[in-house]
């Protein structure tokens, strides 16, 4: 039933004021204590201007789960919630705040006490990229405190060919002067220091799994390169300087075999590698 209350009298009559005062506290506090379970409302008043209005006729509040229900044909829209403030705050207490799947009561979005933030099925960026200011990124793992980028774990697909990275990519127009598909450098820190190695780019041996089986292991796998237009190299190395004892375009201490070359010609020269495994151009050998 309606509460209603008349005072009467002038503000000099402060005791019948006064009276009336207590009675509608009385009254208040009675009817704090008479709340159902399940309050249905028409209308949640948050603050004191209309932007602060939540309003729906199935909006019901569910006691014992401690939550908020949209309910009927209206439901709740986000329209209807509006944080008039220049820095909005939603503030869950002490523990966590989630975004829960009403089918299956599975977070969609989980943010802890700590700020740890878990997605349930994926993040899209629609503008702007993404920045991870501090810290490291992990892909299948946590996140490495000496590793910029780490990518581990298992590859949970059915096709024949995997991929722990796949870039292909695809420059604009505009990518006249050269077109990359990686680059990579590695840079020492600016200290006073000695590093024993800088390396660009390492290949570790491949990991046999236990009871697996490897036809062929590749430490580098190059497709016949074909699209360019004059020339096409399979690997193209500059002429490497500034060393004080050594400068190699290439170095290799195992053996190193080329197939699928043609037959020698007279004019040919030949490759004669010395006890030092450095390489040599012969004078015109004979043809084959």
């Amino acid at each position: 039933m309606p509460l209603t209350t008349t005072f009467a009298g002038s503000d000099s009559e402060s005791g019948v004021h006064a009276q009336h005062h207590d009675d509608l506290a009385t009254a208040v506090n009675a009817l704090q204590v008479q709340i159902p379970l399940s309050l249905a409302v028409n209308q949640l008043v948050v603050g004191n201007t209309t932007a602060q209005v939540i309003q729906d006729s199935g909006l019901t509040w569910d006691n014992t789960a401690k939550t908020l229900i949209a309910s009927g044909a209206g439901g709740l829209s986000t329209t209807l919630i509006t944080v008039s403030t220049a820095v909005g705050k939603l503030i869950p207490g002490a523990t966590s705040f989630s975004h829960r799947n009403n089918a299956d009561t599975a977070d969609n979005l989980l943010i802890t006490n700590a700020g740890l933030v878990t997605v349930r099925a994926g993040l899209t960026v629609t503008a702007s990229g993404l920045r991870v200011t501090a810290g490291n990124l992990g892909v299948g793992a946590a996140a490495a405190v000496d590793k910029g980028i780490y990518v581990n774990g298992a590859i949970l697909a059915s096709s024949t060919t995997q991929y722990g990275i796949l870039v292909d990519a695809t420059p604009s127009a505009a990518a006249t002067g050269a077109a990359e598909g990686i680059t990579v450098r590695a840079q020492s820190n600016a200290s006073a220091y000695t590093v024993g190695s800088v390396t660009d780019l390492r290949l570790l041996n491949p990991t046999k799994g236990a009871g697996s089986t490897i036809t062929i292991a590749r430490g580098i796998n190059i497709d016949a390169i074909t699209a360019g237009d004059t020339s096409n190299y399979g690997i193209d190395i500059a002429t490497p300087s500034g060393g004080a004892t050594d400068n190699l375009s290439l170095r290799a201490t195992g053996a190193i075999r080329f197939s699928g070359l043609g037959a020698f010609a007279a004019s040919d020269h030949y490759v004669v590698i010395d006890s030092s495994g450095n390489l040599h151009k012969s004078a015109i050998g004979p043809a084959s």
